[in-house]
């Protein structure tokens, strides 16, 4: 049985997965990608008895390995800056940065921010990750209006510093529930994985 058409197929999934790493603005999923891409590399290396391209390939998943772990252990400070909307230069110097990016994600905002929302900015080791921007709704309830991390820090870290480890910055605020409507897929399963809960429209999040 000719199995080259086997090799050749694993060589492409292969080639596939490291190329659409490099395509990926998160640092995490770019090393995660080209982690399982590098590993099928050293397979396929192994299955034509190539020494170099299962060697090479075998060398990066450990560059890989390394920078991940580095990752996932890297304490990071992070900061929150809450700001006012009135004549805030760098509030809307990051709105137009961001503009394109912001709108996939949240096609429903509007960049001209009312005065009475709360701002967030989420700084992580100094470096800005992210805006908050929240709309009072009532005495205890407050609606999400924009969550937005650039993509750089798109991996769950913010959030969960926000809503998990810092969650009590709310209720210190007088609050007890969040929410954000349904805005795509993406942000959909983003909310679940931090712990909202669907009712109906929305994603609940309530601070006991």
């Amino acid at each position: 049985m000719d199995f080259s058409d086997y090799y050749e197929a694993i060589g492409l999934l292969a080639s596939v997965l490291v190329a659409i790493s490099l395509m990926m603005s998160s640092l995490v999923k770019l090393r995660w990608l080209n982690l399982f891409g590098s590993v099928i590399f050293s397979v396929y290396g192994i299955l034509i008895h190539s020494v170099s391209v299962a060697g090479v390939n075998i060398f990066i998943v450990g560059v890989n390995i390394v920078h991940l772990y580095g990752i996932y252990r890297k304490k990071e400070a992070f900061r929150v800056a809450f700001v006012h909307s009135e004549e805030n230069d760098y509030l809307t110097d990051f709105l137009e940065y961001y503009h394109d990016d912001i709108q996939r994600f949240f096609p429903r905002f509007n960049f001209n921010i009312e005065e009475e929302y709360l701002i967030m900015f989420v700084h992580r080791d100094l470096n800005m990750a992210g805006l908050i921007v929240l709309e009072i709704k009532d005495s205890d309830t407050l609606h999400i209006v924009l969550d937005y991390v650039v993509p750089r820090y798109r991996d769950y870290k913010v959030a969960d510093y926000i809503f998990k480890r810092n969650i009590d910055r709310f209720r210190y605020l007088g609050y007890n529930m969040l929410y954000s409507e349904v805005q795509n897929s993406a942000h959909n399963n983003y909310l679940e994985k931090i712990g909202f809960e669907k009712e109906g429209d929305r994603y609940v999040f309530r601070i006991k």
